[in-house]
């Protein structure tokens, strides 16, 4: 009998001490995408073979825009001068991550590119299609789950996570796993590792979907946005974590531009139609919080491209990529490097 109470004790004493961590730790890990490509990410960029001249922070825009190669060749700059440091699924808390872990082998470059855009200030992105992210659960409390859009599996799931956080942040808890498992593999020579970047500099992303054409452009645009905008809810923490990275770059000696990079005309419709509100409302956010920083819009970079230059409605193909990269390089080119 005192055997298996001291079992059921220690068993209890296990899932609390499980549950404390997944209330800090594991929750502090909770990134878009997961812990573990950012790890990868932070990993290859602190371990950059040369000292680079522009570093591009953000997502998945930013894996499609940013062909360094193109850059460099404009800028007359040698490979590797120009890194693209995005990552799908990511936003600015992640960027903070993967500068704050790279720090000393990027602080030393002259520019650091922020990509900012309106999927990254709305506390509800993607809730419903993507059900729950851990992003969001670490924050969500009980009413926010029971407001959320949801079918009853899925409510149930969220109810249960709000109760149990290791069970809400198992997700990320696979990831942190993940992690430690991948660099013992690559202490004992078990694994190598992942390929990041394609020849050009550019992130591997998947193959492109088929090409686009304005039809299809508009209806992946009126997707887009309603997975952007819906419940728009001002993420104030994501304001900060901003502002904070800003200011430890700044601190650091790189010049810090921040981008919205171009979108197709479809996407730029939609919103003016539907969510100018929510436009507004993170635009004039983002101008309070950082006003000697002006958000650099790059729609006119792209005035002239053609559906094909897009992969959907607000990421570029590899043409339309490497189009931009040619004008942004040229426009960086006039910015005064350090601030």
């Amino acid at each position: 009998m005192r055997l298996q109470r001291a079992a059921i004790v220690a068993f209890g004493l296990v899932l609390l001490g499980f549950e404390g961590v997944s209330r800090t730790v594991i929750a502090d890990l909770s990134y878009r995408g997961g812990p573990l490509p950012l790890y990868e990410l932070a990993q290859a960029l602190a371990h950059w073979p040369v000292r680079p001249t522009a570093v591009f922070l953000g997502a998945s825009h930013t894996q499609c825009a940013v062909v360094p190669s193109t850059m460099e060749t404009e800028l007359g700059l040698a490979r590797g001068a120009v890194v693209s440091g995005g990552r799908n699924n990511g936003g600015l808390r992640e960027s903070a991550f993967v500068y704050g872990k790279a720090r000393e082998g990027l602080r030393g470059s002259r520019f650091v590119v922020i990509d900012v855009g309106d999927r990254d200030f709305n506390m509800n992105l993607a809730v419903w299609e993507m059900k729950g992210p851990d992003p969001w659960r670490r924050r969500a409390g009980l009413v926010d789950r029971l407001a959320a859009p949801g079918d009853i599996e899925t409510k149930w799931d969220w109810t249960l996570g709000w109760a149990w956080k290791t069970w809400d942040l198992r997700a990320s808890w696979r990831d942190v796993v993940g992690i430690g498992w991948t660099e013992a593999a690559q202490r004992l020579g078990l694994a190598s590792a992942p390929t990041l970047f394609e020849e050009d500099g550019r992130a591997h992303v998947p193959e492109e979907r088929a090409e686009m054409t304005a039809q299809r452009l508009a209806a992946d645009a009126e997707k887009a946005c309603a997975r952007h905008f819906q419940r728009y809810e001002l993420d104030e923490e994501a304001l900060a974590v901003l502002a904070g990275l800003v200011e430890r770059i700044r601190n650091d000696g790189p010049k810090v531009l921040l981008i919205e990079y171009p979108v197709s005309p479809a996407y730029r419709d939609v919103v003016a139609r539907r969510y100018s509100r929510e436009d507004r409302l993170w635009r004039e956010a983002l101008a309070a919080r950082l006003p000697e920083i002006r958000l650099l819009a790059l729609d006119d970079l792209a005035e002239d491209f053609a559906p094909r230059d897009f992969r959907d409605s607000d990421h570029l193909s590899r043409s339309g990529a490497e189009r931009f990269s040619k004008r942004f390089a040229t426009r960086l080119s006039a910015a005064p490097g350090k601030d």
